[in-house]
């Protein structure tokens, strides 16, 4: 991982700092993806914020959806 071999999904930004946490849940009947993790919102003060999101698959690797 160190020499490329991964892919970061959860990045801070100028409003989102320390994102992470993130736990998934793959539905096995569905095949729907979904990650939940946390983040700080820096416009207000560093509020804790609980974010979900989808998770897409391209060649069984993971990409956080909009």
């Amino acid at each position: 991982m160190m020499i490329g071999g991964a892919t970061v999904l959860l990045q801070r930004d100028s409003i989102w700092s320390s994102p992470g946490g993130g736990t998934a849940w793959l539905d096995p009947t569905s095949g729907d993806s979904l990650i939940v993790f946390h983040a700080l919102n820096l416009a207000q003060n560093g509020t804790p914020c609980l974010w979900l999101k989808t998770l897409t698959w391209t060649n069984d690797w993971p990409s956080i959806g909009p």
